[in-house]
């Protein structure tokens, strides 16, 4: 396959955005030495844009990676050093690109303050308000915090860190009051030592609506002891240029990750088990509303599922829309939908004006208990790309709506258990169909994505 290849580069506020050509279609990912810049998918003409952490006054020497549809990697022939001079920031109206994924938060020496075990809400409160901006508070230990239905709140600029399991449960039937509210504020980040060594939630959740600049990772959100989200674990409403990344969630009812009206967010590497409904991104009224732009979801895997895992716009008529989205390389595997009667769909993408839309490289299997119910893989409206799917029993690989669409190069297997009738358009217009294989045979199944280094 074609090598990769830079085009350009330009440095503001902070960060690089670096341009350049591979195959269409191809996954990208940039790396300055062993970090991470930012990863997405070329277009069909095979260009590409990614937006990462930069010093501007620094040299800088990056490199580029490009897998294929069919798993073939290719890497840049040399190293690119662009021009580092700053340039002015971006014309307000712009798109922004896609969000890069965070860096370790910074733990500057002489700002950082430890919550011991047999803080109070109150004590925790009087420390986080304390900190300068760039301060971190360190939760240090294995321990357990009672919130009691009391938020905690956050403020701009700073970290919230846990070294160790800290547990942090709240009165049941809490509703919205929560952990952590970081609603409105910017520049923020909540993150455990290492997936699974963070905070664990239960009962509460972090509020994220409104903020911008921010990231949660590596939590676990249970939901235990009638404990229940009011419909989401993080709430995002309204945020912008955020992340939520390694984290874990069990058990949850409701829209897990319900939201609308996003601008450059990323859901990267979670994992949910036995959960309502994963990732909703939609309207809760009839409005006019965007429901998002430039939003990346990927490598997250769904156990168990009992409703739509990937579920973005409304399932009857509405204005809602959005565009810039990315759903690759999930993991969807034995969802069960409660094994009622009905459809069950692995991803939903209905909004009413979905553009500049790609589902890649995702695998979807239904469970065992759903051998006799309607399926449909992945449904929408709208355009864009689907390609490079592995789906599995599912008897509608792939249903449109709206013409647009160009869907190649998916596999699906079927042993039998249940019917299949194949990828249908099943609205007004026609979109392209094409090189899509299907197996009588199931295949070993993939390997279950990783947790990525943030």
């Amino acid at each position: 396959m074609p090598i990769p290849t830079f085009t350009g580069a330009a440095f503001a506020n902070g960060e690089v955005t670096l341009t350049g050509k591979s195959e269409a279609d191809s996954t990208v990912s940039v790396y300055e030495g062993l970090t991470l810049v930012g990863r997405t998918v070329a277009d069909s003409h095979g260009n590409w844009t990614i937006t990462g952490a930069a010093d501007a006054n620094a040299m800088h020497v990056y490199g580029a990676v490009a897998t294929d549809l069919d798993g073939n990697t290719s890497e840049s022939a040399d190293d690119y050093s662009p021009n580092s001079t700053p340039l002015s920031p971006l014309v307000p109206g712009t798109p922004d690109p896609s969000p890069p994924i965070p860096r370790d938060p910074p733990v500057p020496h002489d700002d950082v303050t430890f919550v011991h075990a047999g803080d109070s809400a109150a004590t925790i409160q009087s420390k986080l308000d304390a900190l300068d901006s760039g301060g971190v508070l360190k939760f240090q230990g294995n321990t357990t915090f009672d919130f009691q239905g009391t938020s905690i709140r956050g403020k701009s600029g700073v970290t919230l860190w846990a070294d160790g399991v800290v547990n942090v449960v709240n009165a049941p039937g809490a509703g919205t009051n929560g952990a952590f509210d970081f609603s409105g504020l910017t520049d923020w980040t909540i993150r455990g030592e290492a997936p699974s060594q963070g905070f664990v939630f239960d009962g509460s959740l972090v509020n994220a609506s409104n903020a911008t600049r921010w990231a949660v990772g590596d939590c676990i959100f249970n939901n235990q002891n009638g404990n229940a989200y009011d419909g989401s674990a993080v709430r995002m409403n309204g945020a912008a240029f955020g992340t939520v990344i390694n984290n874990d969630f069990n058990n949850a009812g409701g829209n897990v990750l319900g939201m609308y009206d996003l601008d450059n967010i990323t859901l990267d590497g979670n994992r949910f088990t036995d959960c309502w409904q994963p990732i909703s991104i939609q309207e809760p009224t009839t409005a006019n509303t965007s429901l998002g732009r430039n939003i990346i979801i990927q490598r997250n895997v769904f156990f168990g599922t009992e409703r739509v895992p990937i579920e973005i716009g409304p399932a009857s008529t509405g204005a809602e829309y959005f565009s810039g989205l990315v759903v690759d390389s999930n993991y969807i595997d034995a969802s069960n939908n409660n094994a009622d009667t009905g459809t069950l769909i692995g991803i939903s993408l209905v909004g009413q004006a979905a553009e500049d839309t790609k589902v890649t490289n995702n695998f979807i299997r239904r469970g065992d208990a759903d051998a006799g119910e309607v399926g449909v893989a992945i449904e929408m409206t709208g355009s864009g790309l689907v390609a490079g799917n592995t789906i599995w029993n599912m008897p509608f690989a792939v249903l449109t709506y709206q013409s647009g669409w160009d869907v190649h190069h998916n596999n699906v297997y079927n042993d039998g258990s249940s019917p299949y009738y194949g990828f249908e358009n099943n609205g007004t217009g026609s979109g392209t169909f094409r090189d899509n294989v299907h197996h009588s045979a199931a295949p070993d199944l993939p390997p279950i994505p990783g947790r990525i280094d943030w």
